[in-house]
Order: C-alpha cells, then sequence, then structure tokens
C-alpha cells in the first residue's frame, strides 16, 4: 500500500498555473510580462483533465471572470459550479489558455501535438504543469515560430531529467530545444518547481508521515494509492 500527499501541493503549483500566461509576450517594467489574454476577464481557459491542481487553477480564473471548459474521462459533479464539460475539439477551437493537468500514459504521451496546435487559436497560450512528454516539443517549438500560438509556460519538459535538478550541467549537455524555448520572449520555463515552498514541502512531509501511521494502525488515507 502507498501513498501520496497531492494535497500541499496544489495552492502553489495553482497559483503558478495561474500566473504563467501573464508572464509572457509583452514586457513590462522590472523585467515582469503580461498576455493579451489576461487583460480581458472574459477570456475563456481550458483543463485537459483536471485532478487536485487542475481544479484549483480552474477555480481562480473562474473568479476572475473566466469560462472554464473541462475536458476529462471522468465526470466529477463537483466541479459543476464554475466549470464547463466540452470535447477537446471545443477546447481547441474557443480555449484563449490551455493548460494540461493529466499523467502521462501512453494514451497521453504526446497529446498535444502539431495537428492539435494547429486547432488552436493564434491568440491562445499552452501552460504545461503535469509531465513534459504529454507535448511533442519539435511540433510545439514550430507552432511557435509560426505564429500558430501565442506563447507558452511550461514548468516540465520531455527530456528536464538530464538537466533540471542537476549540478554542473556542461552546456554541451543541455538540450538543444530547451535552449531554443528559454530564448522565446513568448515562453516561460520552471524547472518542475510548481509544488515547491517551504509551506508545501513541510506539509507533503507531515501529511504522509501521519498517513503512514494511520495505515500501520489499520486505517484508511485519503491519500492512498491502490493497485
Amino acid at each position: 500500500r502507498d501513498g501520496t500527499s497531492p494535497r500541499p501541493l496544489v495552492p502553489a503549483a495553482a497559483a503558478l498555473g495561474f500566473l504563467m500566461p501573464a508572464w509572457t509576450k509583452t514586457t513590462i517594467s522590472a523585467g515582469m510580462k503580461r498576455s493579451s489574454a489576461m487583460k480581458s476577464t472574459t477570456a475563456r481557459s481550458a483543463w485537459l483533465v483536471t485532478g487536485h491542481i487542475g481544479t484549483a487553477t480552474a477555480q481562480i480564473y473562474k473568479a476572475l471572470g473566466a469560462r472554464v471548459l473541462v475536458n476529462d474521462i471522468a465526470y466529477d459533479p463537483a466541479l459543476e459550479p464554475f466549470a464547463e464539460y466540452v470535447d477537446r475539439e471545443t477546447i481547441f477551437k474557443e480555449a484563449d489558455i490551455i493548460s494540461l493537468h493529466t499523467p502521462l500514459l501512453p494514451s497521453t504521451r504526446g497529446m498535444i501535438g502539431e495537428k492539435e496546435l494547429k486547432k488552436m487559436k493564434k491568440t491562445a497560450y499552452l501552460i504545461n504543469m503535469a509531465r513534459g512528454a504529454l507535448i511533442d516539443t519539435s511540433a510545439l517549438i514550430k507552432a511557435l515560430k509560426d505564429g500558430e500560438i501565442a506563447g507558452a509556460g511550461l514548468d516540465t519538459l520531455a527530456d528536464e531529467t538530464t538537466f533540471f535538478g542537476q549540478t554542473n550541467v556542461a552546456e554541451k549537455d543541455v538540450p538543444a530545444d530547451y535552449k531554443e524555448l528559454a530564448a522565446m520572449p513568448n515562453v516561460v520555463i520552471t524547472p518542475h518547481v510548481a509544488f515547491f515552498t517551504q509551506t508545501a514541502a513541510r506539509n507533503m512531509v507531515q501529511i504522509a508521515s501521519n498517513d503512514a501511521i494511520t495505515i500501520a494502525n489499520g486505517g484508511r488515507s485519503r491519500n492512498e494509492i491502490r493497485y
């Protein structure tokens, strides 16, 4: 019996997911950036699979007046007050901001590729805080260069383990796709740290410890992973 403690990660990751589109495209004072999609409170934001972090982020957008669209294989009635379930075609066609909160499975690997990017609005932003391999990186770079989408916020990349969190990484070992994305003015990259705050780290350890004691004493944890 294994467990995970996602709850402490939700607030910090949700906040970064909300801020990423605001850090791209138009440079303003102090090096901060703001997206044109965020200038209107009627922006349509969409989530492909929700989960804890996606749900929390969606609530933030809804509170600010956005229309929130969701596509997920599992229906959650708790989302009804602030989100609309739609098909993927509707999301690609209508969303100003598309945020991925999806596990990496054989069925989701490369789920955002050339075909999907071409369906998106030219003013749309793609946010990935889940797993890098959900996106075809080459297709994303091409779409950004060709102006098929407005920008991207990436907290994860397909080949991130070779340099994210590593020390003394030689220049030659940094992937070319990372260098190209990092140089783009309409792309923000963070090193898979959306979850990381002192509070989140402390709570993660505390919740995991409490859950281990609960399970050892014959109880059940809401964070338990069942195989």
